[in-house]
């Protein structure tokens, strides 16, 4: 229960991440693999998990990391789990019937979604997506030094989520027989390679990556405490009142860690990502559209736009996503007027782009030039139609020549130099303080972009207003 109550365990019943289940897996195979260690019905069992493995992978791919454990258990206990040729086919049978699970990406696929993400109706495309491809850039693309870093963050991070009056637990390991080194070796194994690995990877939200090793830190605390209670056995005298004691002093403690997380974990009142949509509806009274690199920005437009029907008069256009061919179809889809006439070039950048993502093209340069020919088009098509905006961190190289107006939470495109008044509408969060949540470092860059642009449109004033001594001299609209 306390480990339950810890803030990034606690985070995963108030969202929708897939970590939570990733979590529930990782739980129930270290339940098998205890059951096997203690030769309880070790065919059955075996055969259990080679199906739960197979569902878990269809959850994150993280999965592939217990199997260094599962190679040194093998191979310290193979005598013991010598199954039969019977049972390591069906064994293979299952864990393919978890996999199969994947099945529904294709299926759906084929059916023509409005976005259909990976594209995995194609072989090649299926094989991508499942193994992660667009995510490789993030993977051991830093320094040694920062690795290091995240690696001592990772620590740190994890260490927090046992609160103090429970890292008591962990001196009652000193009381306890521990298993021999076939078993605590590949057991202990699975959370210093999921430190190690995550410290590599380079992405913001890294904190639940790490629930497996939070996992087992509080199996760690929980064979403590039955530590505690083997030495408590052993006294002569006070043995009930101790015990008792211990008892009272375990309800105590996980009483405290509810309490104490639970100004983090209570989620009632967090609407910071429909705030940031908002903010930038308010910022964008007449439409248009909104070019992004954001997909903090990005995911809440999809979903109030194509579930919500709120605000069709504002799109929005994932800069960073015209990288992937199946994105290219969807842009057509919902920009028919934007980009209208480009079918030719979107055709030959798709088939580009298709030929990098499989690896017969690597001619970079050529790929990126006719992508930013592409994006300078529907720019200029937008522009001509209504509104254009630029969304923070948007930086491509199409838009030289145009002139950027900081206009709430955004950056109004305009072809000349000049001032262009605008009425700002009230913009900002209900609640600044998110402190201890994983997604603190993301709230804070949301924050912290948003006073940005709102001192730049100050200085724009300062600038290009009518009380600047060049005011008079500026281009008006």
């Amino acid at each position: 229960m306390a480990a339950a109550f810890s803030p990034i365990w606690w985070s995963q019943a108030t969202g929708n991440e897939v970590y939570g289940l990733n979590l529930f897996f990782v739980a129930l195979v270290f339940l098998l693999l205890f059951q096997l260690l203690k030769r309880n019905r070790l065919r059955r069992n075996f055969l259990l998990l080679a199906y739960v493995l197979g569902l878990s992978f269809t959850n994150h791919l993280q999965t592939v990391l217990l199997f260094p454990t599962f190679f040194l258990l093998y191979f310290f206990h193979r005598r013991e789990w010598n199954f039969d040729f019977r049972t390591w086919i069906l064994a293979g049978l299952l864990f393919f019937l978890g996999l199969s699970t994947y099945l529904y990406l294709p299926i759906r696929s084929t059916a023509g979604p409005l976005a259909d993400w990976g594209a995995t109706s194609d072989w090649g495309n299926f094989l991508r997506h499942i193994f992660g491809w667009q995510y490789r850039v993030y993977i051991f693309d830093i320094p040694f030094n920062q690795m290091v870093e995240n690696g001592f963050a990772a620590l740190g991070t994890v260490a927090t989520q046992l609160k103090w009056p429970l890292w008591i637990l962990i001196a009652g390991l000193f009381f306890v027989r521990l298993p021999n080194r076939k078993v605590l070796f590949p057991l202990l194994f699975y959370p210093v390679i999921i430190l190690i690995y995550n410290a590599g990877y380079a992405i913001p939200d890294i904190d639940f990556y790490y629930l497996p090793v939070i996992f087992c830190l509080f199996i760690l605390a929980g064979v403590g405490a039955f530590g505690w209670f083997s030495s408590f056995s052993k006294l002569k005298q006070g043995k009930g009142k101790v015990e008792a004691a211990f008892l009272i002093f375990l309800s105590a403690s996980t009483a405290y860690a509810a309490l104490s997380n639970w100004g983090r974990a209570d989620q009632s009142k967090n609407r910071f990502a429909q705030e940031v949509m908002e903010n930038i509806y308010a910022s964008a009274p007449d439409g248009g559209l909104v070019f992004t690199a954001q997909w903090d920005h990005y995911s809440p437009w999809l979903y109030n736009h194509f579930v919500l029907g709120k605000r069709p008069d504002l799109k929005m256009l994932n800069v960073n996503l015209t990288n992937r061919s199946w994105y290219l179809d969807f842009l057509q889809r919902t920009l028919p007027e934007q980009t209208s006439g480009l079918k030719e070039k979107i055709g030959a950048y798709r088939a580009m782009v298709r030929d990098f993502e499989t690896g017969r093209s690597i001619d970079t340069a050529r790929i990126e030039g006719l992508r930013q020919t592409i994006l300078a088009s529907i720019l200029r098509r937008a522009h001509a139609s209504g509104p254009v905006y630029f969304d923070a961190g948007v930086n491509f190289d199409s838009a030289a020549g145009w002139f950027m107006a900081p206009e709430g939470a955004l950056f109004r495109v305009y072809e000349k130099p000049g001032y262009y008044p605008y009425s700002m509408p009230p913009l900002g969060f209900s609640r600044t303080e998110y402190y201890g949540l994983p997604e603190e470092r993301i709230i804070r860059r949301e924050i912290e972009g948003l006073n940005w642009i709102l001192n730049l449109r100050k200085n724009y004033e300062e600038i290009f207003g009518p009380k600047s001594p060049a005011g008079d001299t500026r281009n008006r609209p």
